[in-house]
């Protein structure tokens, strides 16, 4: 009978767990990387609240998870609306399911100032650890958030804006009426040579059409 020398396998048995070691070491480095992360907010532009969906202040009254696409769906109803549609009180925000997706993580009764873009295909609005989103104190009080502030006093400058307006954006420029920091009627935009680029039409901040120019 032919012994087997079982010596000589050790060698493989420790390079296999030195390999699984590293195996289980780049998993790790992975979902680190996976995990959210941004950078803080630069100082707002008019252009950036110009081009924004949604901004306002509100307090959430519901929040449901939905287990099957982990996407939380928020009800906010809304206290100090700063771009909204006319009229709106409530609305319902989605946002990532956990902070590591970079949802932000809201609980029923909290006061937040929400930044929030528009799906335009679902009609639904979203938002995240990444935008301007900020939770507010309960009882109102936000002076300590000094980003809050700038943002807040640009904000209502720019919605006491009335009747024609010429902004300068990044890529050209824009020209049309605002009524209470809302665009409305027509809006020529043009590129950084004075070509016009497009015509769109707005009632009360939302647009209606929008027609690119003939080359």
């Amino acid at each position: 009978m032919k012994l087997i020398n079982l010596s000589s396998k050790m060698p493989l048995t420790v390079c296999l767990q030195k390999k699984m070691g590293l195996v289980l070491l780049f998993v790790a480095l992975g979902l680190q990387v996976i995990a959210c992360s941004c950078r803080p907010p630069s100082a707002l532009t008019t252009e950036e609240f110009f081009n924004a969906d949604l901004v306002f202040e509100g307090k959430a009254v519901s929040v449901e998870m939905d287990e099957e696409s982990h996407i939380k769906v928020i009800t906010f109803e809304i206290t100090t609306p700063y771009k909204t549609a006319k009229g709106m009180t409530k609305v319902e925000v989605t946002t990532a399911g956990s902070s590591a997706a970079c949802g932000i993580n809201v609980t029923e009764g909290q006061m937040w100032y929400i930044w929030a873009r528009k799906n335009k295909e679902t009609d639904s609005y979203s938002t995240g650890i990444c935008s301007r989103s900020l939770q507010l104190a309960e009882d109102g009080s936000k002076k300590y958030f000094q980003r809050y502030n700038d943002e807040v006093a640009l904000i209502k400058a720019f919605n006491a804006r009335r009747g024609k307006q010429r902004l300068d954006l990044s890529t050209g420029s824009a020209e049309g009426k605002m009524r209470k920091g809302l665009q409305c009627g027509k809006w020529r935009y043009f590129d950084a040579e004075g070509n016009l680029l497009r015509t769109c039409k707005y009632r009360k901040g939302i647009q209606k059409s929008c027609v690119d120019a003939e080359a």
